[in-house]
């Protein structure tokens, strides 16, 4: 089983991944964190998961229970987290804004 964490967890990009997640037999969601949602029922934002998960967000960051990290964060903000904080070793980090991605030839 991949134990995964989620960072940016109320927007749409996060609800989407939440979605795949939670009907994947392979993965397990530890934490979706979302700082201003923190307490909240995941299906409070994201209503289309009602009925598919009981998960609420979290402004916790328990990184070193996961082997796999997203984040669905606002661009800017993957780049100023991975500067202020120290992952642990072997830890799987997926940005799925757009701060690291790759610039186009042409």
């Amino acid at each position: 089983m991949i134990k995964i964490g989620i960072i940016g967890g109320a927007g749409y990009t996060a609800g989407e991944l939440i979605r795949l997640l939670i009907n994947h037999p392979e993965a397990e969601i530890v934490f979706i964190n979302s700082g201003s949602n923190a307490g909240n029922r995941v299906t409070d934002v994201h209503e289309g998961l009602y009925g598919e998960t009981d998960l609420r967000f979290t402004d916790r960051l328990p990184l070193d229970e996961i082997d796999c990290l997203f984040f669905c964060t606002a661009h800017g903000d993957t780049r100023k987290f991975m500067d202020s904080h120290n992952l642990p070793e072997g830890l799987k980090v997926i940005d799925l804004s757009m701060d690291y991605r790759l610039k186009a030839e042409g």
